[in-house]
């Protein structure tokens, strides 16, 4: 390593203490709170319904809440690995 990038980490290192490492895991769980939030408030206009009782109504419908529960899962991901992050140890 250079003695610049030695004199860089350094000056970085010195920036990090407590408080803005609790300010940090402060606004990851205010995230994490919100996606939940979102999600749990819009639960059922997350549920598509079938135009009518015809088949491929019913199978639009299966096809596109597929893709809607696919991008909520991707959320739900998010807000787990943001709950893990925001933990004070």
């Amino acid at each position: 390593m250079t003695p610049e990038q030695q004199r860089s980490i350094a000056e970085l290192v010195a920036q990090v203490h407590v408080d803005n490492v609790l300010q940090v895991a402060a606004l990851l769980r205010k995230q994490a709170d919100d996606i939940e939030e979102a999600i749990t408030s819009n639960s059922q206009r997350l549920q598509v319904i079938a135009c009518g009782g015809d088949p491929v109504s019913r199978d639009a419908r299966d096809s596109f809440q597929r893709k809607i529960d696919a991008i909520v899962d991707v959320h739900w991901a998010h807000h787990d690995e943001l709950s893990v992050k925001c933990r004070v140890w």
